[in-house]
């Protein structure tokens, strides 16, 4: 439904869009003896208002508002809460990646040391071994020399045994023979 301007300004005075007497079922009827009249009454009222910094004033059925900047001060304030999270954020977020990656390096210098030290027992235990074989091989070359010797020994003291066995049996085989003259 489109109203007409007076129509409008009734519905802002606080009255019914069209008087009872006005285009009810009797208008549609014509009488000779009608007459019309039309009045208009305008009231104008500007105003303003003020109450705790919001400012309210009026110009016929216009109402404007102020609010004296409080509107964009919570926007500002909002966008600066904003502001503050996000960078509170990305610090939490910097923070978080600091330690994941310190963690790491830790791990790595951790990794980095063990394996160090697994390859130096390695060596050690490599040295070791190849000092326990030397050790071992010049051990069966002293065992198989001395065995050697034991057997030279053996063998030449055979020889005096024998040849002084001889020279025994011949030196009392001298006595004897010179106990018979």
């Amino acid at each position: 439904m489109i109203l007409r301007p007076d129509q409008i300004k009734l519905l802002a005075l606080g009255l019914p869009s069209t008087p009872c007497n006005i285009g009810g079922p009797e208008a549609s009827k014509s009488d000779s003896n009608s007459s019309t009249t039309n009045t208009t009454t305008t009231n104008t009222d500007n105003r303003m208002v003020n109450d705790h910094g919001v400012g309210v004033s009026g110009s016929g059925n216009v109402v404007n508002t102020t609010d004296l900047g409080a509107v964009n001060a919570a926007f500002d304030f909002a966008n600066a809460g904003s502001e503050n999270a996000f960078k509170s954020t990305q610090d939490a977020l910097g923070l978080a990646n600091n330690v994941v990656s310190s963690a790491a390096g830790l791990q790595k210098n951790a990794a980095d040391g063990l394996l160090s030290g697994l390859g130096t027992l390695l060596t050690f235990a490599r040295s070791t071994a190849d000092n326990a074989m030397t050790t071992s091989e010049n051990a069966q070359k002293n065992i198989a020399a001395a065995y050697s010797n034991v057997q030279e020994i053996s063998t030449g003291q055979r020889f005096l045994v024998a040849g002084g066995l001889l020279i025994a049996g011949v030196v009392a085989v001298a006595a004897m023979s010179k106990n018979k003259h």
